[in-house]
């Protein structure tokens, strides 16, 4: 068993090529109102560290990047994982 779990994580560390972290994204924060109309806190994005983020009960994040693909990874598959460590209420 020990030798399978040590294989697993093996294969885990293989799992990517290559990563990029994207550390600062435009955040927009709003509060919900109902479906579809939110108020905002300010007008514009501002571009923010995400990690950690400080996340505030009613309070609903709008998030974008813009990223550029490495030259070296064009005709290649791409993926991104987001991760979040709480579920929206």
């Amino acid at each position: 068993m020990i030798r399978i779990q040590r294989f697993i994580e093996d294969l885990k560390q293989r799992q990517w090529l290559d990563v990029i972290e994207l550390p600062a994204w435009q955040m927009q924060k709003a509060r919900y109102i109902r479906p579809g109309e939110y108020e905002y806190e300010q007008e514009d994005n501002a571009a923010q560290s995400l990690n950690p983020l400080n996340s505030v009960h009613g309070t609903t994040y709008f998030l974008s990047k813009r990223v550029e693909i490495p030259a070296d990874w064009q005709n290649r598959a791409v993926g991104l994982v987001f991760e979040a460590g709480e579920k929206g209420c």
